[in-house]
């Protein structure tokens, strides 16, 4: 069972690669249990944010606050299991050589979750989850779909127990119809579980089919905030107003629309 969600607060981040600044002063508010959208053009640092909300770069200033606990650039296994990331790219995420099973129940067993016996148990409990058959554990990553990869990733994920999901462009290099699916997966995983979720994305579209807030990033710097209502039908700033005409249909936003 998934721990109880936190609210997820980020203050004046700023990270920095040599002398390159690629982060300027971030603040980022996710309540428990929410979608929050960050989107942007390639190269506003969405990448970069994800990554160090996960842990994987260190801060050059500013602050990552998970439940009112700190999250400093030395992790506990408890707080780096708390941030999970999804990848863009579910098979190179995914280890070729172990089937599903071997890699759902390897992660139990290395973080102590549930007792040896009960394992494969889990393991099967985790795919429903996601929406995929026990026969499923016998498979290797390669005999799936695009879409049903992305769902072991999700699996995976959800195996550590994580309080926060952060989906890097995790539909980007799905069709649009199995991007659907994916994205009433992580709306039911919300409601279900209450696990909070960070969606990066360029697609405005994505966002707002599924985000209770949106930011808006644009060279590291926050350049609009808001619910996804006012970001997306009220856009205060030009850049914004831009990447929203380069969107043919936006729909109506809000998680209202992830049950659709």
């Amino acid at each position: 069972m998934t721990a109880p969600t936190a609210s997820l607060t980020v203050s004046g981040l700023t990270v920095s690669y040599g002398k390159a600044a690629v982060l300027h002063g971030v603040d980022l508010d996710v309540p428990a249990g929410t979608v929050a959208g960050i989107v942007g053009e390639s190269g506003s640092g969405k990448t970069t944010l994800a990554r160090c909300l996960t842990g994987q770069v260190t801060a050059t200033g500013g602050t990552v606050t998970l439940g009112g606990q700190h999250l400093g650039p030395r992790r506990s296994v408890a707080q780096r299991r708390a941030l999970q990331m999804i990848y863009q790219d579910p098979y190179s995420s995914l280890n070729p050589r172990l089937t599903v099973g071997q890699t759902l129940q390897e992660l139990l067993a290395v973080h102590r979750l549930v007792p040896r016996e009960t394992r494969r148990a889990r393991a099967t409990e985790l795919l429903d989850l996601v929406g995929l058959p026990a026969e499923a554990l016998r498979s290797r990553p390669r005999q799936f779909s695009g879409g049903q990869r992305q769902r072991i990733a999700i699996a995976r994920a959800l195996a550590v127990e994580p309080r926060v999901l952060v989906a890097d462009e995790p539909t980007s290099a799905l069709d649009v119809a199995v991007r659907a699916t994916i994205l009433d997966l992580f709306a039911r995983l919300r409601d279900t579980l209450g696990v909070s979720i960070v969606l990066i994305s360029h697609d405005l579209s994505v966002v707002a089919h599924l985000c209770d807030t949106v930011t808006v990033l644009r060279d590291g710097r926050v350049v609009e905030h808001g619910s996804a209502t006012d970001v997306l039908r009220h856009p205060r700033q030009e850049y914004t107003r831009s990447l929203i005409a380069a969107v043919p249909r936006l729909p109506h936003p809000g998680p209202q629309e992830a049950s659709a």
